[in-house]
């Protein structure tokens, strides 16, 4: 799975990055994340720091308005925003793998024109400036949150070139590790004297034999057996080391015994 980071340019100072993005401002460090989720098997996830991390701004409006950068950048009320949104742009102009960006770049252009005049505007504290200022940063988010989906699509749709395709439009990505499920998991319950057990399904048409001990594997108590890969013990001994096994039966026959896993009853 990948994951993008950011996009951006620097024009003077230093900024610092955290784990999940590069950084944009003007004229200082800031950085840009989120995550939109794409395809199976080896993903790009692409991740937008918040741009605009302004305190009247809506948290959750879109992807791209996920989590300040840095101290820097959250005392930026415009300059990471407008940054990252140049950085889409240029990334995005006469790109090879994206041909038709969504919304065009003449429309982020243009946001981006109409949202730093209603930035400007508010210097001057006239009644409604402020509001017109948040709508324009809303539509400009909004369309940045189409452009990012759009990107997205295009590293879904071919995944060999995946990391290619989000880098060649300025932003950044990291590969993820995709968790894998354990052959066997037990854990407590939420009632004193519980275990849950869960095992990785053998197939269709499986059933699942359970074993517990309480001696440290000298002798071994049946659990009545289920269809399902997992199962529920009660009435355990508490503050004992029980220790669990299973094996499984399908259509080809019966596995061996599993390596048995240790539980502190609580």
């Amino acid at each position: 799975m990948w994951m993008w980071r950011g996009c951006g340019t620097r024009s003077g100072g230093r900024g610092r990055g955290r784990s999940g993005g590069g950084g944009v401002g003007d004229g200082g460090g800031g950085r840009v994340g989120g995550g939109v989720r794409i395809g199976v098997s080896d993903r790009v996830r692409v991740r937008d720091p918040d741009p605009d991390p302004d305190p009247d701004a809506d948290p959750v409006a879109v992807a791209v308005a996920v989590a300040a950068a840095d101290a820097d950048a959250a005392s930026m009320a415009s300059g990471p925003l407008t940054a990252y949104t140049r950085g889409l742009i240029a990334g995005l102009t006469g790109n090879v793998h994206i041909s038709n960006p969504q919304p065009p770049i003449v429309t982020l252009t243009s946001l981006l024109t109409t949202f730093k005049a209603a930035e400007t505007a508010t210097v001057s504290r006239t009644k409604g400036t402020v509001g017109t200022r948040n709508a324009a940063r809303t539509a400009l988010r909004s369309a940045l949150k189409t452009s990012v989906a759009n990107i997205q699509a295009a590293a879904d749709a071919d995944p060999d070139n995946a990391e290619a395709i989000i880098t060649s439009t300025s932003l950044t990505t990291r590969k993820v590790p995709v968790r894998v499920k354990a052959p066997f998991a037990v854990k407590s319950g939420t009632v004193s004297g519980t275990a849950l057990l869960e095992v990785k399904a053998a197939g269709s048409h499986a059933s699942y034999d359970w074993e517990m001990s309480v001696d440290g594997g000298k002798t071994w108590t049946e659990i009545p057996s289920t269809t399902k890969a997992k199962t529920s013990v009660s009435a355990l001994p508490v503050a004992t080391t029980v220790q669990f096994r299973f094996r499984s039966l399908t259509p080809k026959g019966q596995s061996d015994w599993s390596q048995p896993i240790g539980l502190m009853v609580k």
